[in-house]
């Protein structure tokens, strides 16, 4: 479990102390390596490297948007020898690239090795289970 901080970085909007972001749940449950095997309960120091974020991000947001473009400008192209109309063309085959592209993420997603590569790491304990929870009692509990 990691504390969500990107959407709520101690903002105060006007309606008391209450951050609208924050009223959502604060933390994230996320899946990560443990080569030094913490235990549960350990506050524990995580990491992501740069260029496997940035794979992440390109494969899981940015593939299907090209190929919706790919999609599009093959419509675009294909069109007139087909004898479609070019906006429709355009229209049907952005779809299709859409479609290919969020398929390919979902299968890209369910193979082991791309869940392993980007997978953050657990790199070190930074405090046992029963001594964090003797000098920081949860209030989220």
């Amino acid at each position: 479990m990691t504390n969500r901080t990107g959407a709520c970085g101690g903002c105060h909007t006007g309606a008391g102390d209450a951050c609208r972001s924050c009223l959502t749940v604060s933390k994230m449950e996320s899946r990560v390596a443990n080569p030094i095997n913490a235990r549960t309960g350990d506050m524990v120091k995580i990491r992501l490297r740069t260029s496997e974020l940035l794979k992440g991000a390109f494969i899981f947001y940015l593939m299907p948007v090209l190929l919706l473009l790919c999609g599009a400008f093959a419509g675009l192209w294909l069109a007139q020898p087909m004898g479609w109309n070019e906006t429709a063309g355009a229209v049907l085959m952005g779809g299709a690239g859409l479609a290919a592209g969020v398929v390919l993420v979902v299968l890209l997603d369910r193979t082991r090795y791309v869940r392993r590569r980007m997978m953050p790491t657990i790199t070190a304990v930074v405090t046992d289970a029963g001594r964090f929870a003797r000098r920081h009692p949860s209030c989220c509990s």
